[in-house]
């Protein structure tokens, strides 16, 4: 993932491992916010308190603080 500022683009590799977590694309995002947003809407599509959904919640929730880790020193000027 590259960062510049709040801004972020998200890897080749991020993304299909992102989707292959969450059964989703991630498409679309471009900041720090909109990669929360899709965590949540991910989490709401697998909803309930069932052992495999809260795994699965925290699996995706462990994901994005990683990757998000993992960015903290490849910032980027998006030009």
């Amino acid at each position: 993932m590259l960062r510049c500022g709040k801004q972020i683009r998200l890897t080749p590799q991020e993304v299909e491992l992102l989707a292959n977590l969450t059964g989703f694309e991630p498409v679309g995002i471009e900041q720090i916010d909109d990669l929360w947003e899709f965590a949540e809407r991910c989490k709401r599509y697998y909803w309930g308190d069932s052992k495999d959904a809260v795994r699965l919640h925290g699996l995706i929730d462990d994901q994005i603080e990683e990757l998000l880790t993992q960015s903290s020193g490849h910032h980027a000027d998006f030009a």
